[in-house]
């Protein structure tokens, strides 16, 4: 069992708690979406995977936000 860096664990959770704020606040995503962001399409291209390509499904309902 390996002893685990606590100041690194802190580190990366204080980093994804800025991503998301920071990811809603900028592109006005509801957290549903965002939830959708975390499963990456990968995309197949000449010979190589890009995961760089996400795609967001369009709302289930068409309410305006």
């Amino acid at each position: 069992m390996q002893m685990v860096d606590q100041h690194r664990l802190d580190a990366l959770e204080a980093f994804w708690t800025w991503a998301v704020a920071h990811t809603l606040r900028l592109s006005g995503v509801r957290i549903e979406e965002l939830l959708e962001l975390t499963h990456l399409s990968i995309c197949q291209r000449i010979g190589s995977i890009d995961p760089t390509q996400s795609h967001r499904q369009p709302d289930r309902t068409p309410v305006n936000r």
